[in-house]
C-alpha cells in the first residue's frame, strides 16, 4: 500500500539531519534546485546556477560548495551541536580521490545496517541495487550524474525528478549518502533510496508480478470467449518436478454456494424477538459471507452498509426487531451486497419456538434452481444456527 507523502521541518533538512530520510529529502531539493524549475521556496537555495559554471567543473564546484564550504560553516555554529549531536565533518574531494580508506565499505562505524556493502556483494549474492556504495563510489556517481543531467537539461530544459530515471536516482542516492556520511548517519543502497524517495515499494520481479501476468492471460481467454481453456494456477513456494506453477481446470459452479448460484432461502425464526442487527450479523455476514449487506423489504431499504451510510441510521435500525421493520411471516426479503454483486431472496417464516432450548436461534433452508436445460429438481440443504 502507498503511504501518504510526509513532510519534514526545513531547519532539519537544511542544518541538522538526524535520519537518512532527511538527507534524501535534501537531495531531492538539491536536484530540483540544480536541474528543475527555479523555486525561491526551495530549502536548498544558496547555490550557484549551473549555467554560470564551466561545464567540466560543474560537478567539482557543486561538491565543494555543499560538502566542504557549507559544512564548514555549519560546524562552527556552537548552538547546534553537543556531545549527543557532534558537528558534521566536511569532505575534501581531493582527499577522497587519493585516500584508499574511502574505497572501503562506506557506512559509519557507529551505525548498523542490514544492506550489503560493495566489498561483500559477491559472497552474499545481493542484487546490484542492494549494495551500499563506498564513499568514493558515491563521489564518482555524484560527479557522473551531474554531468549527464546537466547535458539533458541543456537539450530538453527543466527536468522533473523521476525515480525510474537512472541518472536522477543515481544523483539522489549519491548526494544523500554523502550528506549522511558527513553527519554520521547510515548510508543506504540505491534500492532503499528509491523506496524512500519515491515513497513506494520498488517494482521488482516478484510473485505479485508473476501472478499479475497469469491474471492477464486468463482475462484474454475470457475476452476471446475461450472459457474452456481457463485454468486456476497455483504459485508454489517450493518447486515440484522443477515447476513452481501448477495449473488445474476450473471447478464447476457449486450448486450449494450462495455466490455461484441463484439462491432462494427460507428462514424460520422469532420475528418478535430477533433484531435486524442480529439478522445482519448471524445470517448475512457469518452464514452468507456478505461484506456490506443491504436489506430490502418491498420498496423500502430497511438496512444499508457502507461508508456513506450514517452511523446513527445503522444503529437505530439494528436495534429494531424484525417485526418492527416489516419483516414478518410470509414476507419476502432481498439481501444485496454490491461489493460482491450478490443478491439473495429470503422467505421469512415466524416461529415463536425460537430460541430453542439448545440455543438455536433460527433454521436456514436453501433451495437452488437447476439450469433450465436440466430437469428441474429441488435440492434442499438445511443448516441450523
Amino acid at each position: 500500500v502507498k503511504e501518504a507523502p510526509k513532510t519534514y521541518p526545513v531547519c532539519t533538512i537544511r542544518s541538522k539531519p538526524t535520519l537518512p530520510i532527511h538527507c534524501i529529502v535534501w537531495a531531492k531539493y538539491l536536484f530540483e534546485r540544480l536541474f528543475g524549475k527555479k523555486d525561491d521556496a526551495n530549502a536548498v537555495s544558496d547555490l550557484p546556477d549551473l549555467d554560470s559554471i564551466e561545464q567540466e567543473k560543474q560537478g567539482e564546484r557543486i561538491f565543494t560548495k555543499i560538502y566542504t564550504e557549507d559544512i564548514e560553516a555549519l560546524a562552527i555554529l556552537p548552538d547546534l551541536w553537543s556531545s549527543c549531536f557532534p558537528p558534521p565533518s566536511p569532505l575534501s574531494l581531493s582527499s577522497i580521490m587519493e585516500d584508499p580508506k574511502y574505497d572501503t565499505p562506506a557506512n559509519n562505524s557507529n551505525h548498523t545496517t542490514t544492506t550489503t556493502t560493495s566489498s561483500s556483494s559477491s559472497s552474499t549474492g545481493q542484487l546490484k541495487d542492494q549494495i551500499i556504495w563506498t564513499v568514493k563510489e558515491n563521489v564518482d556517481t555524484f560527479l557522473r550524474s551531474i554531468k549527464i543531467l546537466a547535458q539533458e537539461r541543456v537539450k530538453q530544459g527543466e527536468i522533473s525528478w523521476d525515480k525510474d530515471h537512472p541518472p536522477s536516482l543515481d544523483f539522489v542516492t549519491s548526494s544523500s549518502n554523502l550528506r549522511s556520511f558527513v553527519f554520521g548517519l547510515p548510508l543506504l543502497s540505491r534500492f532503499d533510496v528509491k523506496e524512500k524517495a519515491g515513497n513506494i515499494i520498488p517494482a521488482i520481479a516478484s510473485t505479485n508480478a508473476i501472478v499479475g501476468g497469469l491474471i492477464v492471460n486468463e482475462a484474454l481467454k475470457v475476452l476471446s470467449h475461450n472459457l474452456d481453456s481457463c485454468k486456476t494456477t497455483y504459485v508454489k513456494q517450493t518447486a515440484t518436478r522443477k515447476q513452481l506453477l501448477l495449473g488445474t481446470p476450473l471447478e464447476p459452479p457449486n450448486p450449494s454456494c450462495y455466490v455461484c448460484s441463484k439462491s432462494f432461502l427460507q428462514i424460520s425464526l422469532n420475528t418478535l424477538s430477533f433484531t435486524l442487527g442480529e439478522m445482519v450479523h448471524h445470517i448475512f455476514r457469518k452464514e452468507l459471507g456478505m461484506l456490506e449487506p443491504s436489506v430490502i423489504v418491498g420498496s423500502n431499504i430497511v438496512y444499508e452498509s457502507g461508508e456513506d451510510v450514517e452511523e446513527d441510521f445503522i444503529k437505530r435500525q439494528a436495534a429494531k426487531t424484525l417485526n418492527d421493520c416489516g419483516i414478518k411471516e410470509g414476507v419476502l426479503v432481498i439481501a444485496e451486497d454490491f461489493m460482491q454483486d450478490l443478491s439473495i431472496q429470503i422467505s421469512i417464516s415466524h416461529s415463536s419456538a425460537f430460541p430453542l432450548e439448545d440455543g438455536k436461534l433460527l433454521t436456514l433452508t436453501g433451495k437452488v434452481d437447476q439450469p433450465k436445460e436440466a430437469k428441474k429438481e429441488e435440492t434442499n440443504d438445511d443448516d441450523d444456527v
